[in-house]
């Protein structure tokens, strides 16, 4: 994995972040094209009625959110999809079919002891649904909506992957996850908390789990790592740092991420 992020560093400094949106555009290649309207209705509507934790806040400048699920799921995201497809509304909590009809590609390869996703879609997803930084979105630009909700979440995504790629062994890591969670069948929260939870002490705002906390972050790297998608992920992470948050990134990838 080290190879790969060092790649990813060469690139972030040395290529501008609009350029290498020209350069590595495959918005055709994978899936059903979005346009910046499309964004538009999903966005928008993403905001009009989320659940009551989405937002969850420990000061107005770090929204914890409610972690993948609830960008997916706790907000109005797939009502976003249904409108955008010219639907009413979503009818079920959990059902990503209309961003599969969206995008024209399955979100899921299969379903075992967790979703194994499609590397496929996380293409489609970064080439697609990563705004302009200075497009409106209503009355504000989406860089300021990315530094008022989003920028504690994509902060602390990224520095667990650094944290892991630095500190740890991903491959190590997630076998160890294997063994204990997936086919042990230890609680997947408690292990996580036990073995990631003291690290990157800045985004800890306390106990519960209706926000996203370190533990769960470490936790999505190495189950994407099971299912061989988190350099994908890492390569759609890395687009949306340069283009919204990039002087911190360039420093996180030259300094390396908190120790603690």
């Amino acid at each position: 994995m080290k190879k790969h992020v060092t790649i990813f560093i060469f690139l972030s400094l040395f290529l501008p972040a609009c350029s290498a949106l020209k350069n590595f555009d495959r918005r055709s290649s994978f899936g059903e094209p979005l346009s910046k309207e499309d964004l538009k209705t999903i966005y928008e509507t993403w905001f009009e009625n989320p659940y009551e934790y989405m937002f969850e806040s420990c000061d107005k400048e770090k929204m914890l959110l409610g972690g993948v699920n609830g960008i997916l799921f706790y907000g109005g995201l797939l009502d976003g999809f249904a409108r955008q497809l010219g639907i009413d509304r979503s009818h079920r909590f959990y059902d990503l079919k209309l961003i599969e009809r969206a995008a024209k590609l399955p979100i899921l390869l299969k379903e075992e002891e967790f979703g194994y996703y499609n590397p496929e879609i996380i293409v489609w997803g970064y080439e697609n649904l990563i705004p302009s930084p200075e497009d409106r979105f209503r009355r504000e630009t989406y860089r300021y909506v990315y530094q008022r909700v989003f920028r504690r979440f994509f902060r602390l995504m990224t520095e667990s992957y650094l944290f892991l790629d630095k500190y740890r062994v991903i491959e190590n890591d997630s076998r160890k996850y294997k063994e204990i969670v997936v086919e042990g069948g230890f609680e997947a929260l408690t292990y996580l908390d036990k073995e990631y939870g003291n690290l990157l002490s800045e985004y800890d705002y306390g106990t519960g789990y209706s926000y996203w906390t370190v533990g769960m972050s470490f936790g999505f790297w190495l189950r994407r790592h099971l299912d061989g998608t988190d350099e994908y992920v890492w390569e759609g992470l890395t687009r949306l740092m340069n283009l919204y948050d990039r002087d911190w990134f360039e420093d996180k990838l030259l300094n390396g991420p908190s120790t603690m």
